[in-house]
């Protein structure tokens, strides 16, 4: 990857992009305190009382992906409640997890038990990954022999799991969308 700091600039720059408004950039760490990642915020993204977040740092973790004649790796990205404040802190646990379990992720995929004890409120602690339609981008960001894709991260629970399991993942997203599930609720209940 081209210079470390500029790579982490230019993902930084096309989630604040694709967020809108006002974005930061703020080190954050994981629930354990054993690992930290930048995180990009933007406050009343996608809509007012929102806040989009999305990691700076997971691709330097190779998942023995390629795509496009280049290394491919990812970073994440999720939404909630503006006054969530753990969210960010949140979305670093899940990415470093992921990291550090080494199964690759990408769209469609559901992860177990990938969200951690302190933010899995009503059993939300799996992890669905998904293509992220809550805003226009963020678009591929290519680094030299390195081609960056973003993930979305909606955390589900056991039923949702086991649903998604049988019927599908589209089939899950669809009773999502008949439901109105608001999946950025982290207070929700199952859908199931």
């Amino acid at each position: 990857m081209s210079g470390d700091s500029d790579a982490g600039r230019r993902v930084a720059r096309a989630a604040a992009e694709a967020f809108g408004g006002t974005a930061s950039l703020a080190l954050h760490e994981d629930a354990d305190q054993t690992g930290a990642l930048g995180v990009v915020t933007a406050p009343d993204s996608p809509e007012p009382g929102m806040t989009s977040c999305a990691t700076v740092g997971l691709m330097a973790h190779d998942m023995g992906l390629t795509a496009e004649g280049a290394s491919l790796r990812v970073e994440l990205l999720t939404a909630g409640r503006s006054d969530d404040d753990r969210l960010a802190e949140m979305l670093v646990s899940i990415a470093l997890a992921q990291a550090r379990c080494r199964v690759a992720c990408g769209h469609g995929k559901v992860v177990p038990d990938l969200v951690p004890a302190a933010y899995s409120q009503h059993d939300l602690r799996h992890v669905l990954f998904t293509v992220p339609f809550l805003w226009d981008g963020p678009e591929l960001v290519r680094l030299d022999d390195v081609l960056v894709a973003w993930l979305l991260v909606v955390p589900i629970s056991d039923d949702e799991r086991d649903y998604a399991t049988r019927h599908g993942v589209d089939a899950l997203e669809e009773r999502f969308g008949e439901r109105e599930v608001n999946v950025f609720d982290r207070t929700r209940r199952s859908s199931i």
